[in-house]
């Protein structure tokens, strides 16, 4: 996964989640209506501190991701954090966007 432009985003999850994502479409808002990527190319055993703050409820959430071509026209705007990009709503993209999904190929 070297040499991706810019419209390349990561999307950090367990197995079953990069599954329903894929099987969806779309990377579901949360309960506020945002919905979380990242262009940060991080390894599972780093996950947790660089992407999720090291909330222990996401300790199991690095271990498998997902690589999306940005759909054309969404817009992503910076969270709190630097690493953080924000999508109002759910994310949805077409299948051949999706450049890789399964388990954390970061190490």
């Amino acid at each position: 996964m070297e040499n991706l432009d810019d419209d390349v985003i990561f999307h950090y999850a367990d197995e079953d989640g990069i599954a329903s994502i894929v099987n969806s479409g779309a990377i579901r808002a949360d309960s506020k209506g945002r919905a979380y990527v990242t262009q940060e190319m991080v390894s599972s055993g780093d996950a947790l501190n660089v992407l999720f703050a090291g909330n222990p409820r996401y300790a199991h959430k690095g271990g498998f991701m997902i690589a999306v071509r940005r759909p054309q026209g969404t817009s992503l705007r910076r969270g709190e954090q630097p690493n953080e990009l924000i999508h109002r709503g759910s994310l949805k993209f077409d299948i051949p966007d999706v450049l890789y999904a399964g388990p954390n190929p970061f190490g």
